[in-house]
């Protein structure tokens, strides 16, 4: 990875400049409010509910309860909605600032507390910044969507981009930068408590089982279930159930569906719809929670991604218990599966950590090649990564959650490199899940 003449100022999670109108106003005006929305003035100010029209100077503070959100104006054609469980604080309105090149700008500054906001900059002046600072991470961006979040309880941000670029930086690391390309995503976590996490997947082999007992099915459709809070949330969440499964699908020689989109992001945005489109076939509440049952038939995405898949089967795959997928396919199976995808999961967890940015120009995949030590200690101690559950369906497959505290890998490898990871865990840019592509809906 090459990145070069990077200049960002700090304290930033996201800035944009492009287009020429009118000014951003003295005041940011509140557009939309829906549900549990509230903003006070200062530090120690009371909290008030917002109102339509209402504007909110410097020092404001915007919060957002559960299903609820605001939509705050800049300017003309160019606005930011804060999302649900979100704070935000309106540190500058076009305060002028000199950046290092000497050239004299208008800053408009968000600070993001907590959760997360998309900002829609289609035309903003000449000369003119908006960022939204966090703890983690500096970003500047050119371009007209993005977005951006911060989980406090974890201390990650992450920065997607959906039009345009956006460059990435950890917080006082200037050197430690990347150039984000649209649909794709970095996070950002200081290293004691950054997590690595990923999605392991095995197929049933027909070696173990014989030919004849692998049902195959011409036309299959896929159903998951989705739990929440809300009828929405629930929603989601069965999609992004199903996407978990489509994009473990393989399509070629140690190639997945997921590795197609990672090549050329653009087809997420078509899949992406089309898994969002799925049909929901059962509803039910339990417990103060929602759960939603879809389908969704797998025949179509062979031209979304202009790619035969291979057969599958049975008619309906679905997910099943540990139990019945051992009454069905036995014990043998379920054991050399379940390892299958467990290897698959080492596999990924070690491309993550290859993929950490050390600075500007150098991943640690980049340092690899200079010393096979370093690959040898990445491929030990991913091994030791924990599984935290593991999902069995009706064609055979099983696909297990696995995660790796980052500063374990990080441990190991300074022992050969030195200390060259700086203080946060940076990824490399990475396609946009269906998470965010249905978070900004």
């Amino acid at each position: 990875m090459k990145i070069r003449g990077i200049v960002i100022l700090i304290a930033v999670l996201a800035a944009v400049s492009l287009g020429i109108c009118s000014g951003i106003s003295s005041g940011v005006l509140v557009l939309l409010p829906y549900g549990d929305v509230s903003s006070r003035s200062g530090e120690q100010g009371a909290w008030s509910p917002v109102e339509k029209d209402q504007a909110l100077a410097v020092n404001s503070s915007i919060r957002t309860g559960v299903d609820s959100y605001v939509e705050l104006q800049l300017s003309p054609e160019n606005e930011v909605r804060v999302k649900e469980r979100s704070q935000i604080v309106i540190k500058d309105l076009e305060r002028e600032l000199e950046e290092p090149d000497g050239r004299v700008v208008r800053l408009t500054e968000f600070e993001l507390i907590d959760g997360g906001l998309d900002a829609i900059l289609k035309r903003l002046p000449r000369d003119t910044l908006v960022r939204v600072t966090s703890p983690t991470a500096i970003a500047g961006a050119r371009g007209t969507e993005f977005i951006a979040k911060y989980d406090a309880g974890r201390q990650r941000s992450e920065v997607g981009v959906f039009n345009d670029t956006v460059q990435v930086q950890s917080r006082g690391e200037l050197d430690k930068a990347v150039q984000l390309t649209e649909l794709r995503k970095v996070s950002i976590a200081p290293w004691p408590v950054a997590v690595a996490e990923v999605r392991g997947s095995g197929i049933l082999s027909e070696a173990i089982l014989g030919r004849q007992f692998i049902e195959r099915s011409a036309n299959p459709v896929l159903e998951e279930t989705g739990i929440g809070f809300v009828e929405q949330q629930a929603k989601n969440n069965a999609y992004y159930q199903l996407a978990g499964k489509i994009l473990s699908i393989t399509v070629g020689k140690d190639k997945t569906i997921n590795d197609m989109l990672n090549n050329n992001p653009a087809l997420c945005r078509p899949l992406y719809g089309y898994i969002a489109g799925a049909e929901v076939i059962g509803q039910t509440e339990e417990g103060g929670k929602i759960k939603i049952t879809v389908k969704l038939p797998l025949a179509p995405i062979a031209d979304i991604i202009g790619r035969a898949l291979p057969p599958h089967g049975p008619a309906v795959i679905k997910p099943i218990s540990i139990e019945e997928y051992s009454d069905k396919f036995g014990a043998q199976a379920r054991v050399t599966t379940q390892r299958a995808a467990q290897i698959d999961g080492y596999r990924k967890l070690a491309e993550l950590m290859y993929d950490v940015v050390i600075n500007s120009d150098t991943t640690l995949a980049d340092m690899a090649v200079m010393d096979d030590r370093i690959t040898t200690t990445v491929q030990g101690v991913v091994k030791g990564a924990e599984i935290i559950n593991a999902s069995y369906y009706s064609d055979g497959s099983i696909s297990v959650g696995m995660t790796i505290r980052a500063d374990l890998v990080k441990g190991e490898v300074a022992r050969i490199t030195g200390d060259i990871f700086g203080s946060n865990y940076f990824t490399s840019p990475v396609v946009i899940g269906i998470d965010d592509y249905l978070w900004r809906q």
